[in-house]
């Protein structure tokens, strides 16, 4: 999603908002119905090396296996003002919506692809994140629009 050849080429906005995403990501998390686990663990260690369960910080493995869930729900939780809100750019297809627990002041993503997408760039699940991990994930000519977003966060 975010390679120099790809539909990114030429944009700054989505490096920028990922230097933001950096500072004021509050939560990622997957939500996993018990017959989805073996796949998203699969990918999860393709991506980033590691195995999941049920102890992973962002990861909720519903506990009724009969939930009407087909596979998993992923979302990043973060702290803005609207204001801050308009000036970030999450891509063609993700966009943030109220966290209904604070509207206003904290957004949703719910979009698997664009989760998949930050966590190949560093980004981990949970509430922790390693801003000089993601940056070292950043090509070197969006760094200063990456830097420019956490500022902006800051």
């Amino acid at each position: 999603m975010f390679e120099i050849g790809g539909r990114y080429a030429n944009r700054r906005g989505p490096f920028k908002t990922l230097g933001f995403l950096s500072v004021r990501t509050s939560m990622i998390e997957a939500i996993l119905p018990k017959k989805a686990v073996g796949g998203f663990s699969s990918t999860y260690k393709r991506i980033k090396g590691g195995k999941i369960s049920s102890a992973t910080p962002g990861v909720y493995i519903h506990p009724d296996p009969d939930v009407d869930k087909w596979g998993a729900e992923m979302r990043v939780t973060l702290r803005a003002s609207p204001s801050e809100l308009t000036q970030l750019d999450f891509g063609r297809h993700a966009y943030a919506v109220d966290d209904p627990a604070r509207p206003r002041e904290s957004y949703r993503i719910n979009n698997n692809g664009y989760v998949w997408d930050i966590l190949r760039l560093g980004f981990e699940l949970g509430s922790s994140q390693s801003v000089s991990q993601i940056q070292a994930a950043i090509p070197t000519i969006y760094l200063d629009d990456f830097r420019n977003g956490m500022s902006k966060a800051v």
